[in-house]
């Protein structure tokens, strides 16, 4: 009897061509992240190109219903992860990753405020682009409500916030001092197993949240404040299976740390563990 499990991937064919044909793409200096495709020639592993959104539904529909089961790994960039979780869970396969309801506040950083305000967890006051910005002072964080991978994530001072023209797909934070630092937990549903991962430290270039790598942070007291907000973070969302993660702000103290995202996938970050 062969016990053997085979991982269909469905993975963009221009990202494929890249890794087979150009090993600078997956280097950027301070990550050759070459090594983690190797698996790309297990025989235990498939990989499914797909070249549009068209495709890939057409994936979904004729190979999950060959699977035990399915993790979820996309941008929260125009809903994606919300909406391939929910085909996955509409499939009946059994899901790995963390459930819509959960993926549904950890997409929108509007709601992922909002949530995170109702349960009185540190988080920075967030405001809709479309909300009057005139009163606000000093510098502040556009993002896009629905974004990933830092993408047109920028700093910005109050005076300019009028002519920068956001609206209601934008969230504007203040800027928070500190350590950016993402710790995450790995959670089985049906046993309440929980598995916490190490406390890393966010590298961004120094003019911009443009992100380049992680490292470990080995200071204990810091890990026990960060795995604190990642347990309240966690015992206010539906129960779930699968990996999820924080992006957080540690201060001078604990009175200073604050929650800035929920990522509901598997993220970056957990390459450099």
């Amino acid at each position: 009897l062969n016990n053997e499990a085979l991982l269909l991937v469905p993975i963009d064919s221009l990202l494929l061509s890249e890794i087979e044909f150009n090993d600078s793409f997956l280097f950027n200096g301070l990550l050759n992240a070459k090594p983690l495709f190797q698996w790309s020639d297990d025989h235990r592993v498939q990989l499914l190109p797909v070249d549009s959104h068209a495709k890939l539904n057409g994936v979904l529909e004729m190979d999950l219903k060959n699977c035990d089961s399915a993790i979820v790994i996309a941008p929260e960039i125009e809903n994606a992860l919300f909406d391939f979780t929910q085909q996955v869970e509409s499939s009946g396969v059994k899901l790995l990753s963390p459930n819509s309801e959960v993926v549904a506040i950890g997409s929108d950083k509007w709601l992922t405020y909002r949530h995170l305000g109702k349960y009185k967890i540190p988080t920075p006051e967030t405001f809709l682009g479309s909300d009057s910005i005139r009163d606000l002072k000093g510098r502040y964080v556009v993002k896009p409500r629905f974004g990933a991978g830092s993408m047109d994530v920028k700093k910005i001072h109050s005076n300019d916030l009028i002519a920068c023209g956001v609206d209601s797909n934008w969230v504007i934070q203040p800027l928070v001092e500190g350590i950016p630092a993402s710790i995450a937990v790995e959670c089985e549903q049906e046993s309440g197993r929980k598995l916490m991962f190490p406390l890393m430290r966010q590298v961004f270039s120094s003019d911009s949240f443009h992100y380049l790598s992680s490292e470990k942070i080995n200071d204990n007291h810091l890990r026990i404040r960060a795995e604190g907000l990642l347990k309240r973070v966690v015992a206010t969302l539906p129960e779930f299976n699968g990996y999820l993660g924080i992006d957080i702000v540690l201060g001078t103290c604990s009175d200073l740390d604050y929650v800035i995202e929920i990522n509901p996938r598997y993220t970056s970050s957990f390459c450099f563990v």
